[in-house]
């Protein structure tokens, strides 16, 4: 889940999206945002500005700024009646998508377990079935020899 303060989060598993209620973050651009946002963190930017609300905010969706103050004005001249945009550090948005990331890695090996036990009961299955049908076969030459 994205670690925003002060705000209600939760990861829906079948869409794979962080849903806050700042926006949300589909799990496809999790990581293209924190290269970016590392990036702009290596160029010197400390905080971004983006659109509060909106779903499937992607890279091209936040601002950044080197100093609060820019983002602050930022968000405050693109903020209408109906569009708020808010101000956070990169360094907090970062650690969100690593925490989306990280809930990606979990659920995609809870997944890949799951898969594995049950290739292996197929296994087994198909093991125990041809144990039966030699043993049938073994049966019947005994029959065949004994005549």
């Amino acid at each position: 889940m994205i670690n925003f303060p002060d705000h209600i989060l939760r990861m829906t598993e079948e869409e794979n999206v962080i849903d806050m209620s700042v926006g949300s973050v589909y799990e496809k651009d999790a990581l293209e945002i924190k290269e970016m946002l590392r990036a702009a963190l290596n160029d010197g930017n400390r905080f971004v500005s983006f659109e509060l609300g909106k779903e499937g905010l992607t890279k091209n969706d936040f601002a950044v700024f080197k100093t609060a103050f820019e983002a602050h004005e930022h968000a405050y001249e693109n903020s209408t009646d109906v569009d708020k945009y808010d101000v956070r550090s990169i360094g907090e948005v970062e650690k969100s998508m690593d925490s989306l990331l990280k809930n990606r890695e979990i659920h995609l090996l809870q997944n890949m377990k799951k898969e594995i036990g049950q290739m292996l009961e197929t296994i087994e299955r198909m093991q125990h079935k041809n144990f039966l049908e030699d043993g049938k076969e073994i049966k019947s030459q005994n029959r065949q020899l004994s005549r």
